[in-house]
């Protein structure tokens, strides 16, 4: 018997109350100090809950879950918890389709009667034929005014080229009169021009553009009971963005300061937060982009309790593409 089927039989027994008190003691000291098998309780336990929310237990199986795993507050809140988030998911997938659905099909069902067809129709040949008709009324006035326009303007412009022609004329001869009688008086006296300097451009520094910072991805993590058809959460990361802010959705708060150790795919841990604050059962960690390499990455959770000591609290994971 290989050891994942040994540790199957004895998850089995444990959540359904079948394991003697003293071997139990043994095997919650084992599950604590193995991380994975402490990740394959947490998974067996997501999916007894689910198929107990969903109705997918017969009625034996079903006795046996209210009467040896629905005895303890947290494990009830749980259930709760998975509850609503089932119903939540199936609201968010039923209610958009139909209301899109209803409304198209009530308004494509208006233009197959077959009155409402022909009004539409004359309707848009009036508007195409109205519209032709005033474009090109518009266009006849148009013309009009700029012709009448330009006739007045000629008549004017003929005018005072008249009066202009005989007012040289006469301003000529006057000219020509005084000039000759002063010529032998007064001799012309020049005036020296003014030479203009243009003053010099100051110096223009080229000013240099600040480099553009990408904002901080968010990347939303669930802890516990229910997964995404099994598949890890994938965080794109930019370039020039800071780091990523991780949203912790935590299902009971048990804490009031937490603190997240991050670990790569060897265990090895590549950031530690301080004291973090939950906020309405969400914990925001924002980690480094210097710590974020490409691979899988796991955020292991603890809570502090009333002696100040650490207890595991949730686990997640996650992967940087």
């Amino acid at each position: 018997m290989t050891t994942e089927t040994e540790n199957n039989i004895k998850i089995n027994k444990f959540f359904n109350g079948e394991m003697p008190e003293e071997e139990r003691f043994e095997f919650e000291k084992e599950f604590a100090a193995k991380p994975e098998l402490l990740e394959e309780m947490r998974t067996f336990e997501a999916d007894l809950i689910e198929k107990y929310v969903r109705g997918w237990m017969n009625p034996a199986e079903k006795l046996k879950f209210e009467k040896n795993f629905l005895n303890t507050e947290k494990r009830r809140q749980k259930v709760e918890f998975s509850r609503l988030l089932i119903e939540e998911i199936r609201q968010e997938n039923v209610s958009p389709i139909t209301e899109t659905e209803s409304f198209w099909s009530k308004f494509g069902s208006l233009f197959l009667t077959p009155k409402i067809a022909m009004a539409t129709a004359f309707s848009v040949l009036l508007l195409i034929f109205g519209g032709w008709f005033l474009t090109r009324s518009f266009e006849n006035d148009k013309t009009e005014i700029v012709k009448n326009r330009n006739t007045a303007n000629t008549e004017i412009s003929n005018l005072e080229t008249k009066v202009n022609v005989e007012t040289n004329q006469v301003n000529a001869n006057q000219n020509t009169n005084s000039n000759l009688e002063n010529t032998s008086v007064n001799a012309p006296v020049k005036s020296p021009t003014p030479t203009i300097q243009n003053s010099p451009e100051p110096n223009k520094t080229p000013i240099r553009e600040t480099p553009k910072i990408a904002p901080n991805p968010v990347l939303g993590l669930f802890a516990g009971t229910l997964r995404d058809g099994g598949e890890i959460k994938e965080l794109n990361l930019p370039k020039n963005s800071g780091g990523a802010i991780f949203q912790l959705n935590l299902k009971i708060i048990n804490y009031k300061i937490f603190r997240a150790d991050v670990t790569d795919g060897n265990g090895k841990v590549v950031f530690r937060s301080g004291n973090l604050t939950p906020r309405k059962a969400v914990l925001n960690l924002f980690v480094p982009a210097k710590n974020l390499q490409k691979g899988d990455y796991r955020i292991n959770l603890y809570g502090k309790n009333s002696a100040g000591e650490n207890e595991s609290a949730a686990d997640f994971q996650f992967r940087v593409n």
